[in-house]
């Protein structure tokens, strides 16, 4: 969670073990590894963003993971949301060539994986 100044809450993240809703369908988990995190959301309030408080977050997460022994993170991105790309890509975050579909009121929306290394 990023506060402002003025005690706000103006973001936060949310992540943990990546499972088999991170990753893609059919997918073995060794081909990333067994130690990876996922990161499920990372959202700043409209207001309060470009100002550095997704970027403590997201620097924030990949600390925590890790301390808690990760060498790798993933993310799902929507694949038409450049923005989020974006930001992760700007980041060190690459897409790795996975993709879904989630299937919402009967449209597919599809997006791509990205993921970072942890490893020093």
């Amino acid at each position: 969670v990023e506060q402002a100044a003025e005690t706000h809450v103006v973001g936060f993240a949310a992540s943990g073990p990546a499972d088999e809703q991170a990753l893609a369908p059919e997918e073995p988990p060794e081909r990333l590894g067994g130690d990876v995190a996922a990161i499920t959301e990372l959202l700043v309030e409209p207001r309060w963003g470009r100002r550095g408080h997704g970027s403590r977050l997201l620097a924030a997460s990949v600390d925590a993971w890790r301390n808690d022994g990760f060498t790798t993170a993933v993310a799902w991105a929507y694949e038409a949301d450049t923005a989020t790309r974006s930001f992760l890509t700007s980041a060190g975050w690459a897409p790795d060539g996975a993709a879904r579909a989630l299937d919402v009121d009967d449209l597919l929306v599809p997006q791509i994986r990205l993921h970072v290394s942890l490893v020093e």
